[in-house]
Formats: structure tokens, C-alpha cells, sequence
């Protein structure tokens, strides 16, 4: 009996090792999840595989000006595809930086980005969802009146910025 159950659990073991030898891995992760009005940050998404794959195309997702209404696209690089680890040549990594911003404050969940693996739409490959934390700019209360623009300097009148003027004009 004990026989048996090993020898399940080696084939369990055995399959689901060829499975994750097939699998594709989508990250995404930001350098900062909070930010105030109008800065940046930037988020990382990351596709790992194996160069064993055959005939794969990753389908990435198509980036507007926009994730969601709140929260805007400023930068988004090009697909950058390197081996990540040197000790393992058989792992590929894409990745592409996407800048974003966003001048409404709040909390902003950012969906999921999908990815599509041989035009295959039923079945694609998604990253966990972001949330962006976007904060106001803090407002001095202690002060209760509103205080005025201060007035330009006066500048003192010089003669002799003007004598040569004058020559000139006699």
C-alpha cells in the first residue's frame, strides 16, 4: 500500500513538473504604490518562460494614455527580452516599464493586464491587480486668514543706466 502511494506521488510529482515546464509567468509591480498628486511612479511587468517553447507569441496588452480614468499613462517603454539568470540559460524574462500619475486623490485599483499566449483568448495569463494610494497635498489649517500675494520690489531709479540713452539721443 505504502509501495503504491509513492508511486502516486512520483507521478504526481513527475506531471506536475511538466506542467510548470509549460507554464508562463505574468508580473506586475510597482516601485511605489503611494503618491501624491501629480507624481509618478513606475510599474514593472515582468513574462517569464522557458526557451524550450516552441512557436510561443505573447500577445501583450495594448497600453493607452489611460489604465482607468484616474490614472494616467505617461511613459511606456519598449519590451525588453533578456535571461534573467545566468546559471539558467533556459529561462527568458520580457519586461516593459509603464510611468503612470494621477491628479484625482484616492484609492485606484488597477486591473489585472492580460496577456495572450498563441491568440488563444480563452485561457490568458494575468497578473495580480495593482492598487495606486494617491494622496492630497497637505493644507496649513493653523493659519485662519487668508493672506495676500506679496507686492513686486520696488527698484531704485539710477541715472546712470539711462546716460547712455540720453548721448544717444542728442
Amino acid at each position: 500500500m505504502i509501495k503504491k502511494i509513492k508511486y502516486i506521488f512520483f507521478l504526481l510529482l513527475l506531471g506536475s513538473s511538466f506542467f510548470s515546464f509549460a507554464q508562463i509567468e505574468a508580473i506586475a509591480m510597482m516601485d511605489t504604490n503611494k503618491i501624491r498628486i501629480g507624481e509618478q511612479s513606475k510599474i514593472d511587468l515582468y513574462v517569464k518562460y522557458k526557451a524550450t517553447q516552441k512557436n510561443l507569441n505573447i500577445q501583450w496588452p495594448v497600453i493607452g494614455d489611460t489604465l482607468r480614468k484616474e490614472v494616467e499613462v505617461v511613459n511606456a517603454s519598449k519590451i525588453d527580452t533578456t535571461i534573467p539568470d545566468k546559471n539558467k540559460p533556459d529561462e527568458i524574462q520580457q519586461h516593459q516599464t509603464i510611468t503612470v500619475t494621477s491628479v484625482d486623490s484616492g484609492f485606484w485599483a488597477i486591473p489585472p493586464f492580460m496577456f495572450i499566449v498563441n491568440n488563444d483568448t480563452t485561457k490568458p495569463v494575468e497578473t495580480d491587480a495593482l492598487l495606486l494610494v494617491v494622496y492630497t497635498l497637505p493644507v496649513d489649517t493653523s493659519e485662519k486668514s487668508i493672506k495676500d500675494i506679496k507686492t513686486p520690489f520696488d527698484e531704485p531709479f539710477d541715472w546712470h543706466e539711462y546716460l547712455p540713452y540720453i548721448y544717444g539721443g542728442l
